[in-house]
């Protein structure tokens, strides 16, 4: 818990060491074969297409006709993953569903490391900085988490195909009844389902999402009057004519914090993220944020 405008916070010694070690736990994802063992099914399944519909609503992918799978197609495909993982949400464990590329099968050699790869993330000391500045400048404050992020960035210069599994065709019948699946689905040697898509936007798992995504915010930031920080490019300020910083934004990924003169400007980049990102943006306002 970071307390804005000021407050105890708990050391990692005063925190019990079951309640560390039930934290860490949380965070691991695992297969949605083992999801299946451990957690209630419908649970899973309802996890699950919550994000396959977010896919399906976003345009992340293009089917290939069965007519058009060859050989060659097959031998290029990344395998796709359904991963879920538990998480504490206000003290009760609740899943998070979410569907991952096979970037471990990426070839990084193909890639230029720094422009392609390589996404920065806010400096630990610029993050308590933008904190210190508005508690001591009374600024107006308010953090956001922008909803499946990286599928709202495009991906433009290259043809990546995945291979999508039986258990995730069946939830997308399901999440997208509209769509006949017939027309792309073959059927493997087990007697189970398969299908095969261009991506077209930045999946997670992919070696290069996590560039794609920011590349994407910063030209969003920008469009909105945002400029990032030439010494840390995740740091975004908007300014007066007379170069006044009048609003910051800070960015971890898809978390952000963003600090304002005025309730006014907040409201402005609330409105304006919200139409960017189809409403899936959570907002939080005041003086103490998680």
């Amino acid at each position: 818990h970071h307390a804005i405008g000021g407050g105890n916070m708990m050391s990692n010694s005063e925190m019990d060491s079951g309640d560390t070690e039930s934290v860490i736990a949380m965070k691991k994802e695992i297969s949605l074969k083992k999801a299946y063992n451990k957690f209630n099914s419908n649970e899973v399944d309802e996890v699950m297409m919550k994000e396959l519909k977010g896919i399906v609503a976003r345009k992340v992918w293009n089917f290939y006709h069965k007519t058009e799978i060859t050989k060659e197609l097959k031998k290029k495909a990344l395998p796709g993953s359904g991963k879920i993982r538990p998480k504490l949400v206000d003290g009760e464990e609740k899943l998070k569903g979410r569907y991952v590329g096979g970037g471990h099968r990426q070839d990084h050699d193909e890639y230029d490391i720094y422009r392609e790869i390589s996404s920065p993330t806010a400096n630990v000391s610029s993050v308590l900085a933008v904190i210190a500045n508005a508690s001591r400048k009374g600024l107006k404050i308010m953090t956001l988490d922008i909803g499946q992020a990286y599928l709202n960035a495009e991906i433009t210069d290259e043809t990546i195909i995945m291979r999508i599994d039986h258990e995730i065709l069946q939830l997308l019948k399901v999440v997208d009844p509209d769509t006949d699946y017939n027309e792309f689905i073959e059927i493997d040697k087990n007697g189970r389902e398969t299908g095969y898509v261009r991506l077209n936007k930045a999946l997670y798992g992919l070696i290069q999402s996590a560039r794609i995504w920011y590349n994407h915010l910063r030209k969003v930031m920008l469009k909105y009057g945002y400029v990032a920080n030439e010494y840390d490019p995740c740091i975004f300020n908007k300014t007066n004519e007379n170069g006044e910083i009048l609003s910051t934004g800070c960015f971890h990924v898809d978390d952000g914090l963003i600090t304002a003169d005025s309730e006014e400007l907040l409201d402005e980049l609330e409105r304006d993220l919200k139409k960017e990102f189809s409403n899936d943006v959570k907002i939080k306002r005041g003086l103490k944020h998680e």
